[in-house]
């Protein structure tokens, strides 16, 4: 007879954050700049938004296949649809080029507003001032209930060296699961068999 296997389910970081650049301004009308400057980190409400004025949003990720890139577009167009004064445009390219020339990019005169970047890439760009931490953001937003500890860890870093601690620099597109394992009738039989499956935060 097959013994029963019981799969434990932790959710982990993707190891992909979305990160602002420091020259997110450059791209936005008299108006939206004004609100930039005056209230960094204030909540806008939906009203607050559409009343900005026409703004401009440029956006680079490597996202060129997989379930990510149509995920991607179909929450643009939402969003376009929510806000019709603000407009994302979005470009990808291939991951291996994407890496390369990211740093480039990013202290370009041309730097987009959002950028996609893995930890190995943050930590180019963080210690070169390339991109603004997102601090106010995740105060003003509560975004810190939105994901978990695993998560945020990943998502914030004192020099762009060592990530856990410090400063906000983006925000995750996704995660996944990790399932793990065990035999419930050989631990029990060796008394190892938890009441109950560990909480979340004792796996990380």
């Amino acid at each position: 007879m097959r013994k029963p296997h019981h799969l434990l389910r932790i959710p982990v970081a993707l190891g992909v954050v979305v990160l602002l650049v420091a020259a997110y301004a450059s791209t936005v009308d008299a108006s939206q700049k004004a609100i930039s400057a005056s209230d960094p980190g204030k909540p806008m409400t939906a009203a607050e938004v559409r009343a900005a004025g026409k703004n401009t949003l440029t956006m680079y990720d490597f996202e060129t296949t997989g379930g990510l890139s149509p995920a991607l577009n179909k929450l643009i167009r939402q969003f376009e649809k929510k806000f019709p004064n603000i407009t994302i445009k979005r470009k990808s390219r291939d991951f291996n080029d994407y890496g390369k020339t990211i740093g480039l990019l990013m202290s370009s005169s041309g730097a987009t507003d959002i950028a996609e970047a893995n930890v190995e890439m943050a930590r180019t760009l963080i210690p070169a001032h390339l991109i603004r931490n997102l601090n106010q953001y995740y105060t003003a937003y509560g975004w810190t209930k939105q994901y978990p500890k695993a998560v945020l860890g990943l998502l914030k870093s004192a020099d762009g060296k060592i990530f856990g601690s410090g400063p906000y620099w983006g925000q995750a597109l996704g995660g996944n699961m990790v399932g793990v394992y065990y035999n419930k009738q050989m631990l029990a039989s060796l008394g190892q068999v938890p009441s109950q499956p560990p909480a979340v935060d004792d796996d990380e």
